[in-house]
């Protein structure tokens, strides 16, 4: 470095330590208006800036000194950009790896190249299961009992027996119970819990009484801790409960009233769970099945009695739009949103994000209508959810899933919650049907073929902009399949009577 080099880096130090001309300007901003300082002020300022100019000449007169003095400087400089190359070659090699595991996965899914086995025997049918993070999960059971177990080994952690009514006979609203269970089982129904959720060392659970048990997870002792009942709830039934990644907990009514919570017993306030009261109660002037929640769009679906599938926010006490795919022909058993970008890999807050709504109802049939995503941010655009085409367009938003079920579609959810666009839908028919979201099929075939022995060849409706397709099913299953739930490496699900049977795309079928 040039001694003329080094002077400049000097004038340039001083002048930002001191103002363009050595001079400092005492203002100090205070919202939009600038306030005068005091002379005591400015003294204090001037005794900073004088020693703030005393160490960039002290640094300058180094470096001058240095200048003249054999130097390493520039072989620390290539190092130090070696070391940031090696660093930064390092990440992406990990993203590149990342990609590539997440791909692998994702064709797995589509192959069903999964090791499928039994992970865990009760001494009960399992009615409900729930999984926060595997291997830990949640099951309700026949007799009413809640049970924490380890897939991976095939322990029970902990348990509490028979905390819940059964039956359901000597409630109050008999009435109400009996059509809300005619509506969830139909004409099979496996007595026993109504549904089950987990997050963490907590477990919340509902039965046929009414109501919601809070339970904290003792595994050193083997059991639940009774918490209490939520108080807001009182008798009312409870149809479905999921957990979000916030800690909200989620609770639907068969009423129509759909609550949320704070499960992590209100740090603003320190109250415990069974007292709270509700941080949000949307009323949805309709009998609630199930509800899903899409934390990536900031909303939720609730699929009810009267057919019609509502969407609802996250933020706020208000239901966003209605759409009634079965024109009162059947209700709408269930409903989930899922992602249909192309990749395996989408990014839910690209650009090229895209989403639909799915529900499934009582005749089994399927149908699905894409959403309104606003393709800047990737966020739902709440003024207008469900997405119309423009006027003149051939294509529909909205349309049948091919082929349907034979049952009831009880329960349907996303493979993973990075918008894979997979989807898995189970029925009363003892089928667990994976769906690929994000593949168009451009020919319209002859509705004779047989989808599930060749997926490549499902009738479709070419006017339909989505078209998800059922790649392949699961069978073996009773038709008291009640609920499914996955990580996005494991397919965990109910209906194997007293066993809990896992899917493991993570392992090859091979492993066998």
């Amino acid at each position: 470095m040039t001694m003329l080099n080094l002077l400049l880096a000097f004038l340039a130090a001083y002048s930002l330590g001191s103002g363009a001309f050595g001079f400092t300007t005492f203002t100090r901003n205070v919202g939009r208006s600038s306030q005068r300082l005091s002379y005591s002020e400015l003294q204090l300022l001037s005794k900073k800036d004088s020693i703030r100019r005393s160490f960039v000449w002290k640094r300058t007169h180094q470096r001058l000194h240095q200048s003249a003095e054999p130097s390493n400087e520039g072989d620390d400089a290539l190092s130090s950009k070696m070391d940031d190359a090696s660093l930064f070659e390092a990440l992406n090699a990990r993203r590149t790896e990342l990609h590539s595991e997440r791909s692998a996965i994702h064709e797995k899914w589509k192959t069903a190249d999964c090791r499928s086995e039994i992970q865990l025997v009760l001494d009960d049918w399992v009615r409900r299961v729930d999984m926060d993070q595997y291997p830990v999960m949640v099951a309700g059971s026949a007799r009413g009992s809640i049970y924490v177990a380890d897939l991976e080994t095939g322990d029970v952690i902990a348990e509490a027996k028979e905390v819940h009514d059964p039956v359901g006979d000597d409630v109050e609203n008999a009435w109400e119970l009996d059509d809300a269970l005619s509506m969830l089982y139909g004409d099979f129904d496996g007595s026993g819990v109504l549904d089950v959720a987990i997050k963490g060392d907590l477990v919340v659970s509902a039965g046929r009484e009414g109501g919601a048990k809070i339970w904290r997870i003792d595994a050193p002792a083997g059991k639940l801790v009774p918490q209490g009942s939520l108080m807001a709830l009182q008798d009312e039934h409870v149809t479905s409960l999921t957990i979000d990644t916030e800690g909200r907990l989620w609770v639907a009514c068969y009423n129509g009233t759909l609550f949320a919570f704070d499960s992590h017993e209100s740090s603003k306030t320190s109250v415990p769970l069974p007292l709270q009261k509700p941080l949000r109660t949307i009323r949805m002037k309709a009998n609630i099945l199930s509800i899903s929640i899409c934390e990536e769009l900031g909303c939720g679906v609730a699929a009810t009695s009267t057919g019609s599938v509502r969407i609802f926010s996250l933020e706020h006490d208000k239901v966003l739009a209605k759409w009634n795919p079965f024109q009162g022909r059947t209700y709408a058993r269930s409903a989930t949103i899922v992602g249909t970008s192309a990749s395996g890999d989408s990014d839910c807050k690209s650009s090229k994000s895209e989403w639909a709504l799915i529900c499934g109802g009582g005749n089994g049939r399927m149908y699905v209508h894409k959403l309104n995503v606003d393709p800047v941010t990737g966020t739902l655009l709440e003024s207008r959810p469900l997405f119309v085409p423009l006027f003149g367009s051939k294509k529909r938003a909205s349309g049948e899933m091919k082929p349907s079920h034979n049952g009831p579609v009880v329960c349907l959810t996303p493979a993973s919650s990075s918008g894979s666009g997979m989807l898995v839908s189970g029925a009363q028919d003892g089928s667990v049907r994976i769906w690929d979201c994000t593949s168009p099929i451009e020919t319209v075939h002859s509705s004779d073929s047989d989808p599930l022995s060749s997926p490549s060849v499902a009738p479709v409706d070419s006017r339909i902009s989505l078209r998800p397709r059922c790649l392949y099913q699961f069978m073996g299953y009773k038709v008291w399949l009640g609920s499914i739930c996955t990580d996005g490496l494991r397919l965990v699900s109910d209906g194997s009577d007293n066993t809990i049977f896992v899917h493991d795309f993570t392992q090859d079928s091979e492993d066998l």
